[in-house]
C-alpha cells in the first residue's frame, strides 16, 4: 500500500484503472477525481490567495461606498480660568478670569462631490470583479492541474500492470525454455535469449514504478 500527501492529508491509495477511482483495499477508501478536484479548492494555495484578494476587494467596494452615509461626531472641551495668569488647560483658548466648557455634536452629509465617490465606487466594484474572475481563472488552472495528474497515474498504474504481466510471461517462457534445453530439445542460445528478454521486463517493470511514484507526487502537488 502506498501512502501520499495530497493537499496536507496522508492517504493510502493505489488507483484503479476500471473504476477511475483510487483506493486501499484494507480500507476501502476511495478518491475519485470529484474528490481530488474539492480537496484542490478548498486547500491549494492560490486558490486561498485568491479568495482573500476577493474578499479584499469587496472590502474596498464598502469602503469606497461609506462616503454616501452620513458621519457623526462629538466633542467636549473645557478651559480652566487662572485669575492674573494666561495659564490654561483645555481646547478652549486661555481664559485669565473665567472656566469655560463646551461641547457639541457635529452631522455630516455628502451632498455632491461632483461625480468623484460614484466614479471611486465604480473602479472599486470593477476592481472586484476582475478578482472574482481571477480567482475563477485560478480554479480552472488547478483543476486542469489535478485532472491532468489523476489520470495521469491511472495510466501509469495501468502500464505498471502490464510490465507485470509481461515479467510474468517472459519467466514462465524462460522456465519452459530452460527445461527444453536441459532435456537437449532447446539450445543454450535460446535460454541467453529468454533471459535477456526477462532482463528487459524487468527493467520495463522497475521504469514504470519510478513514474508511478512520481504520479503519485505530482497529484500530491496538484
Amino acid at each position: 500500500m502506498r501512502r501520499i500527501v495530497l493537499a496536507g492529508v496522508v492517504c493510502g491509495v493505489w488507483l484503479c484503472p476500471g473504476v477511475g477511482a483510487a483506493q486501499t483495499p484494507a480500507a476501502g477508501v476511495t478518491l475519485t477525481l470529484k474528490d481530488a478536484e474539492q480537496m484542490a479548492l478548498r486547500n491549494h494555495p492560490r486558490v486561498l490567495a485568491g479568495q482573500n484578494d476577493v474578499a479584499a476587494s469587496r472590502a474596498h467596494v464598502a469602503a469606497a461606498r461609506s462616503t454616501y452615509f452620513p458621519t457623526l461626531s462629538g466633542e467636549v472641551t473645557g478651559s480652566a480660568g487662572n485669575n492674573g495668569a494666561r495659564i490654561g488647560a483645555g481646547a478652549l483658548s486661555a481664559s485669565a478670569l473665567f472656566n469655560r466648557f463646551g461641547q457639541g455634536v457635529v452631522v455630516s452629509q455628502l451632498i455632491t462631490d461632483s461625480g468623484r465617490t460614484p466614479n471611486l465606487v465604480a473602479g472599486t466594484r470593477l476592481e472586484s470583479q476582475a478578482s472574482e474572475q481571477h480567482l475563477q481563472a485560478t480554479e480552472y488552472d488547478v483543476l486542469l492541474a489535478v485532472n491532468l495528474a489523476f489520470f495521469d497515474v491511472l495510466r501509469t498504474e495501468a502500464l505498471v500492470k502490464v510490465a507485470t504481466d509481461t515479467v510474468k510471461a517472459r519467466q514462465t517462457l524462460l522456465d519452459q525454455v530452460t527445461a527444453l534445453a536441459a532435456g537437449g530439445l532447446r539450445s543454450q542460445l535460446d535460454v541467453n535469449f529468454a533471459e535477456v528478454n526477462v532482463s528487459d521486463a524487468k527493467l520495463l517493470l522497475l521504469n514504470t514504478q519510478n513514474d508511478l511514484e512520481s504520479g503519485y507526487a505530482q497529484l500530491a502537488r496538484a
